[in-house]
Formats: C-alpha cells, structure tokens, sequence
C-alpha cells in the first residue's frame, strides 16, 4: 500500500452549525490520518479537506450558495480536484497529513485557522499546494498563472548573459554578432513548464516542435520571454501539453520593445510510472561497414569547431567521429556536469540538453565527413517527435547515431539517437529537420 486517503471537509476545521455530528465526524478521521502516518512512515497518508465543491454536490443548492456567499467562502469547482488530489499525494511533503483546500476562509471568531503552511521561501515557484526549488526548474524563473480547471499555465522567463551561462557558448554560426538562444534549452524550457503543470508526472517525449525564429542575446540586453502551456489531448495513461514561448522584440538599435513575438512553439507528452525501455528507430543501429570516412579524432573535431562554428565550451559537445557514410553518421560524447547559471549553483535538468545538442550537431559533422566544400550552414527548423527514456549520469559515454531520412533544397530530414555502452537508448528524435543558412 502506497497511499492511505481520507475524504474529509473542512467543516473537521472550522465546525459547521447544525452540522455538530458531521463535523466532528470528519475531525476523527482526520486525527486518524495523523495518528496512521506517525505509525506507518512508508504509506503516504493524508486528510483532504474538501470546501464546498461548484459544479458538484450539497453545496451548489442555491440557498446554500447564497449564504456561503454571505459568509465569504470560496468554492472549488469539482474539474479541478483530480490534480489537486494528484499533486497532494505524489509532489508535497508527506508531513503534511491535513490538507484543506480552499481559496478563502471565513472570518470566525470561535476556531483557531490553525494556519502552519509556511510561505515560500524567496525564489521558490508556488504552483498550486506545491512549493517548487528552483533548482529543479531553472528555465522557469516566475508562474504569473496556473488554473487547474482549464489546466493551462503561463510563465516566465528572461534570457540574459550575466545569468545565463550558457548563452555566450553559443554562437552557432560565426557571421552572426550575438549568441543565441539554444534550441536544447527551448525544449528544457517547455519541458519544465508542463512538469509545473503536471508535477505528478514525468516528461517522456515532445512533438511537432518548430524553431521559428532565433533570439539574439547582445551584451547587457535581457531578453524576457512569456511561457504558454495548456493541456491539449492524452488519455488514461499519457497527457499532452501545448507550449509556445515568445520573446520582446529588439529594434536594430538594441533597444527592447513592448511587442511580444512567437519564436518556438510545440507540444510536451507526460505520463505517469516507469518509461518503456527506448528503440523502435527503423534500419538502426548505424552498422560499421556503412561508414565510408575516415574517423575524426578529437583534435580534428576541435579544429571543425574553431573553424566552421563559433560554438564555446558548453556547446562543444561532440567528442570523435566514428565516420560517415552517404545516409549515415555516428560519433560520441560524454554527459558533462556543468554549472550553467550564474545564480542556482545545482540546478538540475529534466534530461541533458547537452545530449539533445549533440544530436542535433549530427548533421553539421555529417557535412565535415562527407562534403568538407560546403559552406552553408545547417540549423534545426523541426523535430517530428523527441523521446527520452532515462537522465544521462555525469561521466557517462554515449554513441551518437544518426540516419538520412529525406533530402531537398531547403534541408535536410534525420532520425537520430544516443544509446549507451550496452546499446540501450538514451534519447532518440524521429523526424528532425534541418535548413540551409548562408552567411
């Protein structure tokens, strides 16, 4: 037994006349949940105490609601209870055995509030009865909205290189005069939001994400973007999320305006339980006798980076390259623990964004084997569908592969993967699309 759940009201807390018996009633068992968790510490027990319920029950009678009204009480409409119950029981401490909610309380002169929930603590992001660390969410920096019952979330979120770290490593492209907004931090970003939304779940995948403009981030220059995140589809065991971020836009001066421009956009799948082991890739692994090249060592992957790419420290994620061939392309890194923010010294990611890099930088090191002459650039446009089966462990070595899919004159399209020493996927993309930049 995981879970020991008490239905109770918050009549147990403030009394209720007329009521004496089911008041008190509710009290009991409540003081029950309390004694049943000091004696079972490994069952997570709690007493929800549930206010007058819209949409559902006793209290949507209309005299009734007029004189809750009266008496300053506020409902909770009953779409919003399963998150409510969900986040208790799998995202709060199991010290809090009482848990009442409600969005005000009535003035009473006879009963103790018994108010022992202590405020968040400064920086910490307060998301429905669940206090966040932000350390565990670094890509989030406010929520300034979260309704359960239409399940949506909007956040924020500015970009600046005095606090982010990260931001002066990449530049992919060494004709462009500011770093950028990476793409792997996009996806963190979104990443992060839905698990807001959904603490009780874990991230197992995104889809259908388009990068559709690139944010610059000039020296000095903030760059504040706005998260959206609503819950769009899923059934029974997956939910999908809707995000978008957009960013103020920048006049060729440097100067920030008030406009708000939609930059990336796609969707976050979560569910709940154990991931199912990682595969399914059509034609992999990327076999050794299809790889016509010669090997890159690192020196050589070095000198690629200082060459053709203005990529930095961070961003040089690419180790060796095993070779190439006509459609194929396979090389290897190691997951690095970095410190990424100038203000949170242990901030941890939902999934690396250094291996989600990596895998896009596939394509670029394909050309280096393949077509050293060529000198467009690529940029990711696209992901079809991004899974990940386990976090990556520092120190670890990963495989990095990948598979030519499609090819016209805008781009080109992949499937790619890391997969560890056993051959046991990490993280794989189906469908990433790739366009051509000149300088």
């Amino acid at each position: 037994m995981r879970f020991f759940v008490g239905l109770s009201s918050a009549a147990a807390i403030q009394g209720n006349p007329g009521q004496t018996n089911y008041a008190a009633a509710n009290r009991m068992m409540s003081a029950l949940l309390g004694t049943l968790h000091r004696e079972n510490g490994a069952i997570r027990c709690k007493a929800l105490m549930l206010p007058p319920i819209e949409g559902a029950g006793m209290a949507e009678d209309p005299e009734i609601r007029e004189l809750l009204k009266r008496k300053g009480v506020g409902y909770i409409h009953a779409n919003e209870l399963a998150g409510l119950f969900c986040r208790e029981l799998l995202a709060t401490p199991a010290d809090d055995v009482w848990v009442m909610f409600m969005r005000q309380l009535p003035a009473v002169k006879t009963a103790p509030r018994l108010d022992t929930t202590r405020p968040a603590l400064k920086g910490e992001l307060a998301g429905a009865t669940v206090s966040l660390r932000p350390e565990d969410f670094p890509m989030i920096e406010e929520i300034s909205r979260l309704d359960l019952r239409r399940e949506e979330l909007e956040a924020c979120r500015t970009f600046s290189r005095e606090k982010d770290l990260w931001i002066a490593d990449h530049r992919p492209f060494k004709f462009i005069k500011h770093p950028l907004v990476s793409a792997a931090m996009v996806l963190e970003t979104f990443m992060e939001a839905a698990r807001i939304l959904y603490p009780h779940l874990l991230v197992r995948g995104v889809r259908q994400m388009r990068f559709m403009d690139m944010i610059q981030c000039p020296t000095g220059l903030p760059r504040p973007s706005r998260i959206s995140c609503r819950r769009v589809g899923g059934g029974e065991r997956e939910v999908v999320c809707e995000i978008s971020l957009a960013a103020r836009e920048i006049t060729p001066a440097g100067r920030l305006t008030d406009r708000f421009t939609p930059h990336f956009q796609g969707q976050v799948l979560l569910a709940g339980g154990a991931a199912e082991p990682g595969g399914g890739l059509p034609d992999f692994p990327v076999r050794p006798e299809e790889l016509r090249t010669r090997p890159m060592d690192p020196k050589n992957v070095l000198k690629w980076y200082k060459d053709r790419s203005g990529l930095e420290g961070r961003y040089r994620v690419m180790e060796r390259l095993d070779g190439a061939g006509p459609e194929v392309v396979r090389g290897r890194t190691t997951c690095r623990a970095t410190s990424d923010f100038a203000t949170l010294s242990s901030a941890r990611y939902q999934y690396s964004p250094y291996l989600c890099e990596a895998l896009l930088q596939l394509a670029a090191f394909h050309l280096a084997a393949t077509d050293p002459s060529e000198r467009r650039s690529l940029i990711p446009l696209e992901i079809g569908e991004m899974r990940f089966f386990r976090p990556c462990r520092a120190g670890e070595q990963i495989i990095l592969e990948a598979r030519l899919r499609a090819r016209d004159e805008d781009g080109l399209v992949w499937d790619a993967r890391g997969v560890d020493e056993q051959g046991r996927t990490i993280m794989q993309i189906q469908g990433l699309r790739m366009h051509w930049v000149s300088a």
